[in-house]
C-alpha cells in the first residue's frame, strides 16, 4: 500500500497574507474558515503593534499637572490606536473583501461596534460616518490636550470651527430626517434627559415634549448650544 503523506501546516502558512490565502484555497479550505484564520492572524499581529505603543506613565513632578500630562499622553495613544485599527480594517478589506466589524460581529455575536448615535442607519452607511466623527473627535481632543486645564480664546475658536465643520460634514452625509434623528440621539440635552428618565419608559411623544421644553429654556437663557460634551 502507498504511504499516506502527512499534512504539514507549514506547507500552507506564509508571511505573505495573499499567498497564505491562495494556499488555503488551494487545499480546499472553506471561505468562512479562511476569513476566520486570516482575521485571527491579523488581529494578533495588530495586538502586538498596539502593545508596542503603550508607554508606562511618566513621572509627574510636583509642579506639573498629572491630569494635563495624562490627557496629552492619552490623546496621542488613542490617535495611534485608532490609526492602527483603521490600517487593520483596510488590510482585511483588501485581503478578504469584507468589513472587519461585521465579521467580528458574526464571530462574537451582536451588532458591529458603532456609536449608538448611528444605529438607526443601515450598517453599510455607518462606517464612513463613524470614521468622519472619529477624525473630528481626535482633532478636538488634540486641542484640549494642548490646553493647560482650560481653553484660551484661540483654542476655543478652533474647537468651535471644528464643530461647525463636523456639523456641515454630517449634514452632507445625512438626509434632514436622519440628521434630526442623530441630533435627538446625540445632543447634550437629549443625553441629559435620557439620564434623568432612567427607569422610566417614556414614549417618543413624551420624550419630545420634554426635549422641546428643555430646549426652549436652554435658548431663552442664552446658553451656548453644544452638541457634545467637552472632549476629554
Amino acid at each position: 500500500t502507498n504511504a499516506v503523506e502527512r499534512f504539514d501546516w507549514r506547507q500552507v502558512e506564509s508571511p505573505d497574507y495573499k499567498e497564505y490565502i491562495a494556499r488555503l484555497r488551494g487545499i480546499g479550505c472553506p471561505e468562512q474558515t479562511i476569513r476566520d484564520i486570516i482575521i485571527a492572524d491579523v488581529s494578533k499581529l495588530y495586538a502586538e503593534k498596539r502593545a508596542a505603543l503603550y508607554n508606562a506613565p511618566k513621572v509627574v513632578r510636583y509642579w506639573q499637572s498629572s491630569e494635563t500630562q495624562y490627557t496629552r499622553d492619552n490623546v496621542k495613544y488613542q490617535q495611534a490606536v485608532r490609526a492602527l485599527e483603521k490600517e487593520k480594517t483596510e488590510l482585511i478589506r483588501e485581503l478578504l473583501g469584507v468589513d472587519l466589524r461585521r465579521e467580528l460581529a458574526k464571530i462574537y455575536g451582536g451588532e458591529p461596534n458603532f456609536d449608538r448615535s448611528l444605529m438607526f442607519l443601515p450598517p453599510e452607511r455607518r462606517e464612513p460616518i463613524q470614521e468622519m466623527l472619529d477624525r473630528y473627535r481626535d482633532l478636538e481632543r488634540a486641542i484640549y490636550a494642548e490646553a493647560d486645564g482650560e481653553l484660551n480664546e484661540a483654542q476655543r475658536a478652533r474647537v468651535d470651527a471644528l464643530r461647525r465643520e463636523r456639523e456641515a460634514a454630517l449634514a452632507a452625509m445625512l438626509s434632514p430626517e436622519e440628521l434630526k434623528e442623530y441630533e435627538m440621539t446625540n445632543s447634550r440635552i437629549a443625553r441629559e434627559i435620557r439620564g434623568n428618565l432612567n427607569g422610566f419608559d417614556a414614549s417618543e411623544q413624551e420624550f419630545l415634549a420634554i426635549y422641546q421644553a428643555r430646549q426652549a429654556l436652554f435658548d431663552q437663557f442664552g446658553e451656548r448650544r453644544r452638541n457634545e460634551d467637552e472632549a476629554t
